[in-house]
């Protein structure tokens, strides 16, 4: 066992991997929660493309963790 340092934009996508939602949606959900405030990312507001890669990274990083389940 070892612990594991997620950043918050895995950390949210993390929270919101219940098997229910595409990648588009979880870009959605994340947009939204970047323009509410409630989650903060370095630098300037990322596009939607932008979004969309930073989230399937963060999915492939936690999958090479074993964080996600089939």
């Amino acid at each position: 066992h070892y612990t594991i340092k997620l950043s918050d934009l895995e950390r949210y996508v993390l929270i919101h991997l219940d098997g229910s939602r595409t990648l588009e949606q979880l870009v959605d959900l994340a947009g939204e929660a970047v323009a509410s405030g409630g989650l903060q990312m370095s630098g300037a507001t990322p596009s939607r493309s932008e979004l969309t890669s930073l989230i399937a990274t963060a999915l492939q990083r936690l999958a090479a963790h074993a964080l996600l389940e089939a």
